[in-house]
């Protein structure tokens, strides 16, 4: 049987959002759960509609044919009945919990991520991959933080996402299987995005068990003299002196290596140290 809603040519964007997340709009909410705010945001990145217009010629409604599309693509629950108690903003319903995750994925990358790909068929992740992973972004487009792939603000998730990389490199976690950077990020407090938390806790055990945390076939000394090799194979003029200024272009080199800048360059100078004390001495050392 159609509803009232379904029968009316155009729907407001603020009636939209509670529709499609399964909530009767009249219902009288004090405040809109995040995730009706998250429909708001996706209606307006599919139709242009938003919940208040004020820009001249722009619109608060979306046709019904819109409202029929998103509802077969992102609609939840028939809407409950007015005077069923409201959700709490804390739902731990496994279906909210995933739709809203999309829904925020959506946002941020224009398409929801491929978690069965990064968790389940990957054995590891890099330290850049995991921190744009616990924050919900696309570890192929936003390679670089400073990426925007669509119209929408990434700013608060990408300086986030820059601060967890920076942090695992400097605890020396280069290299992890996706359920011990879980473990890793609630040891530190960080908020996980709840696709990726899903994903690792539905995994088979097999795929969460992979023991090493480091990587365990490179010592840190290779791994510094490999990266200095790495600028030289690159092209770079690298200097002799390891408190000489580094040449332009290590960003180009770490962003191969996909790691911060910052912490590239202090690999490379360690290497360069070594290398000079060894000249010095009349000793040979590691190159990768």
């Amino acid at each position: 049987m159609q509803s009232h809603w379904d029968k009316l040519p155009t729907i407001r964007v603020v009636d939209a959002g509670y529709l499609l997340a399964g909530m009767e709009p009249e219902s009288k909410w004090q405040f809109a759960p995040p995730l009706v705010k998250n429909l708001f945001n996706l209606i307006r990145d599919k139709t242009g509609a938003v919940t208040m217009s004020t820009i001249p010629g722009g619109r608060s409604e979306i046709t019904r044919a819109e409202f029929q599309a998103l509802k077969a693509e992102y609609g939840a629950t028939p809407a409950i009945e007015p005077t069923t108690a409201p959700v709490s903003n804390e739902a731990e319903n496994l279906a909210d919990r995933e739709l809203l995750a999309a829904i925020s994925e959506i946002v941020n990358n224009g398409a929801s991520l491929n978690w069965r790909y990064w968790v389940q068929q990957l054995p590891t992740l890099t330290a850049a991959e995991a921190a744009r992973l616990i924050c919900g972004l696309d570890p192929d487009l936003f390679q670089s933080l400073e990426s925007r792939p669509n119209q929408n603000d990434q700013r608060q998730p990408c300086a986030k996402a820059a601060m967890i990389q920076r942090l695992a490199e400097r605890e020396g976690m280069e290299s992890a299987n996706p359920k011990d950077w879980l473990t890793w990020a609630d040891k530190h407090q960080i908020a996980v995005h709840d696709g990726f938390k899903l994903e690792v806790e539905s995994a088979p055990a097999q795929n969460t068990a992979t023991p090493p945390i480091l990587q365990a076939t490179e010592t840190k000394e290779q791994r510094q003299d490999r990266r200095l090799q790495a600028c030289e194979t690159y092209g770079l003029v690298m200097p002799k002196s390891h408190l000489s200024r580094l040449p332009d272009g290590m960003g180009d080199v770490a962003n191969r290596e996909k790691v911060t800048r910052q912490a590239f360059s202090t690999d490379v100078k360690a290497a360069l140290k070594r290398r000079d004390s060894a000249i010095r001495d009349g000793r040979t050392v590691h190159r990768a």
